[in-house]
């Protein structure tokens, strides 16, 4: 009896957690501007790098803050984990948010493989 319960309750988890890496992408949201040349390498380079690096497939939501309504859209996603918006660009990774691009290169990786459960 003790098994089953055992069994049932790594079921429930299992259904509970989104199975990210297998198959299914990871979507990511970059908030940029694209005559930013080190926003450009990063969807050019690194996001490719990690894709290939671990195993996923990213799907990047890269969201242009000179369109109408972008900058205030991640304003709003800022202030709702309440932060503000500093320097772009602005990275989010499920509930993480890496703002600006030294913060960006020095943790995309590492929160992407927290992300997948591969710390």
């Amino acid at each position: 009896m003790k098994r089953l319960l055992l069994i049932l309750a790594a079921l429930t988890v299992a259904q509970s957690v989104p199975a990210l890496g297998k198959g299914q992408p990871l979507e990511i949201r970059y908030y940029f501007s694209p005559e930013c040349g080190s926003c450009v390498q990063f969807i050019d380079r690194e996001v490719p790098r990690v894709e290939k690096l671990l195993a996923v497939k990213i799907k990047l939501v890269a969201r242009d803050i000179r369109l109408p309504g972008v900058v205030e859209e991640l304003d709003a996603l800022l202030a709702e984990r309440k932060l503000a918006l500093t320097v772009l660009p602005v990275l989010v990774v499920g509930e993480t948010v890496l703002i600006g691009s030294a913060e960006i290169t020095r943790g995309f990786e590492t929160v992407m493989r927290k992300r997948l459960g591969r710390q």
